[in-house]
């Protein structure tokens, strides 16, 4: 409760305010129609919130602040709204509309609190006639009863003068979530190669309608056709219906390039009708502050200039394509050109006013099947990776997916060592399997075909990862690539079902291909193991569930390497109908590596049969991998002697490899495509580029036989490789010694695998 003493000073002061009732009026009807321009704007933006929540939501992930929206709106005094996280344009919009529209609520409601009524008066012409209790007693009467007028009246001016500052931290926020989103669009068009078309934020818009629509049809087999379903085509249709929305046409569609605009005419707004309040009342805000003992300290506007015009700098529009420096593989560069082709597009078609969201949608999904026929039948590859989690969806972090990946050109007719020869035949095996499956079917002992699962045994080096590598370049089947770190998260719960889930992935590309699925699983012993102790991943009993349970994966095989395999449960093993060692070498087959592996040089006359033969006698117990590097060895040693030699002559053979590399692609990218061509049309393609330049570089340059005896003298005395060479041979050892006491205690199984199962309590 003032004393009454102040109480008629800040009367004063309230009275002489009040006199400027109709200036406010006026003021008060502008603020209004400020406020009802930003409540559409805000109304226009949440529906939009709606629409991406409903069609896009595995692609958009809310942040937090746009969830508590309701609490915002509830408590419009907090101008400082949290814009942190906003990673699309709708996201920021809303953000900023939210934000602007609680400013205005402030605004209007300082600009109510000077709208009082006339405040009531004592009779001072009657005062001399009463008592001094009397005269205490009316003026506090007259206290009460204008008590509330007053108090609102001084809150306002207690109000105002803090407004602008809130107005410059917002606008400081704004910068903020809009440099974030200027950041990750000048990624976008930098360093992830996608181009510009018409403005950066339609890009965006058509970025998402063409992701929403490739991650929500729901595949199926219906007359061999993929069809997107009415529920995903009818989201996609809500997505573009609100991008193509009038009351967003000078933002996303129009000529005008800059966003920020619209932003800093409504925060100018914001401090215009601020300032008008101010000069309204800045002789009352004076006289109240003095009489508190308060110091006035109005925003200089010299940070707000600064935020606008840090926000003229990070307009989204400003983002200009820069192109990609970084080299690209194949199917990076096809997925990226794909991506701009069908994004320019439906930039073009969101500007025509005359095509319909429908026509867009059907368009996309269009597009989208031919990616996925490429994915499906000319790449065929794919690779797990762990999900960050999308809590639209209910995913948490540590889901396994399968994406598409780059797919390894390799074939078996380079694959050189003991046991693929068999490995070979088994493909060709699963191959026949498409085609006289009833056959194999109706004689099945299991009653079942798909039992076709093999593991790699053999050191470091001799060849299971390239035998992999020639398993999913096989015609008309699917290979799907997973190491040990794709299973392992920090999630508890999530490892033990990520088997499950990439079986379950493999299932849904042999429905949507028809071809068989192999799943490569290198150093396999990684995932099963009998390792139990804490820390260490074991997801042997999931695999075992799932490779032999109740529940069938037809038309999915496992492939595994490993170079430990007493590390893997019996149980496993048994599941395998395969189990080979391989890669190891006789002395034909290094005889083989060493002449495939020096091909790629120009080599002098004097390499005899004697000369190979020797060489490869003493490199008896290497892996392929050995032979790999001695003749990497002789590579790198001549070529580096060439150059510094012969300074002159490699210039022109540096020329001659520019004239013929036009696009600026790599030798070795040629001859994979030309490598590729020769395994698939049975080796229709004479040369590769690469033969080309060699016929050229043999008139200049030849390694002699002596360079090759000089790599094997430095190679055996080096410890690295004379360590491989053991580890190899004792590898080997085991891997005999552990098939053949799994041989000796197989017992009668009826299952048609080539090592038997163990006993019992093993068997569990």
């Amino acid at each position: 409760m003032i004393s009454i003493h102040n109480y008629r000073q800040i009367k004063k002061i309230v009275s002489k305010g009040a006199k400027n009732k109709d200036k406010l009026e006026k003021s008060q009807g502008r603020i209004l129609e400020k406020l009802y321009e930003a409540e559409d704007i805000h109304r226009a933006t949440s529906s939009g919130i709606q629409s991406i929540r409903k069609a896009a939501r595995d692609t958009m992930r809310f942040s937090r602040e746009l969830q508590d929206m309701d609490e915002y709106e509830r408590d419009s005094r907090n101008v400082e709204h949290a814009f942190g996280g906003s990673s699309s344009f709708v996201h920021m919009h809303a953000n900023f509309a939210h934000g602007i529209l609680g400013a205005w609520q402030i605004l209007v409601q300082i600009a109510n609190q000077f709208d009082i009524p006339d405040l009531e008066d004592i009779d001072e012409d009657g005062e001399e006639n009463l008592t001094k209790r009397e005269r205490l007693a009316d003026i506090s009467l007259e206290q009460q009863v204008n008590g509330p007028s007053v108090a609102k009246f001084t809150k306002g001016l207690e109000d105002l003068p803090a407004f602008r500052h809130s107005v410059t931290d917002l606008s400081a926020q704004m910068l903020r979530i809009m440099e974030k989103y200027f950041v990750n669009l000048t990624d976008r068009h930098g360093k992830m190669g996608l181009k510009v078309w018409h403005t950066p934020i339609l890009t965006d818009f058509a970025l998402t309608i063409f992701e929403n629509i490739r991650h929500h049809g729901e595949v199926s087999k219906e007359s061999s056709r993929t069809e997107i379903s009415a529920y995903s085509r009818r989201k996609a249709i809500e997505l573009i219906e609100w991008i193509k929305n009038p009351d967003f046409k000078d933002i996303l569609i129009s000529d005008s390039s800059s966003f920020s605009y619209h932003i800093r005419s409504r925060l100018r707004d914001l401090t215009k009708f601020s300032k008008v309040l101010e000069e309204l009342y800045s002789d009352e805000m004076g006289d109240f502050a003095a009489l508190k003992h308060r110091r006035i300290k109005l925003d200089s506007g010299s940070k707000f200039e600064s935020n606008l015009r840090g926000l003229e700098d990070m307009d989204p529009n400003r983002v200009k394509y820069r192109d990609l420096g970084s080299p690209m593989t194949e199917q990076e560069i096809h997925d990226l050109e794909f991506k701009n082709e069908v994004i320019g597009e439906i930039c073009s078609m969101l500007k025509d006013e005359k095509s319909q969201p429908g026509e867009i949608a059907d368009y996309v999904w269009e597009k989208c099947k031919e990616l996925q026929n490429h994915y499906l039948v000319d790449n065929s590859f794919y690779q797990c990776r762990i999900s960050q989690g999308n809590p639209m969806l209910g995913q948490g972090s540590g889901h396994l997916e399968v994406v598409p990946g780059k797919k390894p050109y390799a074939s078996f007719d380079r694959i050189v060592g003991s046991g693929f020869e068999d490995v070979k035949k088994f493909v060709d095996h699963i191959k026949a399997l498409k085609k006289w499956s009833p056959l194999y079917f109706m004689t099945s002992p299991r009653k079942s075909v798909d039992r076709n699962n093999v593991l790699l045994i053999g050191p470091q080096g001799c060849g299971k990862t390239e035998c992999m590598r020639a398993v999913a370049n096989e015609e008309d089947s699917i290979a799907i690539f997973a190491q040990g770190s794709d299973f392992l998260t920090a999630w508890m719960g999530e490892a033990q079902k990520n088997p499950k889930r990439l079986f379950e992935a493999a299932i849904k590309l042999h429905k949507e291909s028809g071809r068989h699925v192999h799943i490569l699983i290198d150093e396999i012993d990684s995932v099963l193991n009998n390792d139990w102790s804490t820390g260490k991943m074991n997801l042997s009993l999931e695999f075992q569930m799932i490779m032999d349970g109740v529940v069938e994966y037809p038309g999915v095989s496992v492939w595994g390497t490993t170079n430990s395999p007493d590390r893997i449960p019996m149980p496993m093993i048994r599941r395998f109908s395969l189990v080979s060692i391989v890669g190891k070498l006789d002395q034909e087959q290094r005889v083989h590596l060493l002449k495939q592996f020096m091909s790629v040089l120009p080599l002098s006359d004097d390499y005899t049969e004697e000369i190979w033969n020797a060489a490869a006698k003493r490199l008896e117990g290497a892996t392929g991998d050995v032979v790999r590097k001695i003749c990497e060895n002789v590579w790198r040693r001549e070529i580096s002697r060439f150059i510094e030699e012969n300074p002159d002559d490699a210039d022109r053979m540096l020329d001659v490899i520019k004239n013929q590399n036009q696009k600026n692609q790599a030798v070795e990218q040629h001859d994979a495509d030309k490598e590729k061509k020769k395994y698939a049309y049975g080796g229709t393609v004479k040369t590769t580029k690469r033969e080309d330049f060699l016929k050229r570089l043999s008139k200049v340059f030849t390694v002699s036989a002596a360079s090759l005896k000089h790599a094997l003298d430095m190679a055996l005395d080096n410890v690295g490789i004379i360590n491989e060479i053991d580890t190899a041979k004792r590898t080997y050892e085991e891997a005999d010694k552990f098939l053949a006491q799994v041989k000796e205690n197989r017992g009668d199984s009826g299952h048609a695998a080539n090592v038997g199962r163990s006993n019992s309590q093993e068997d569990r």
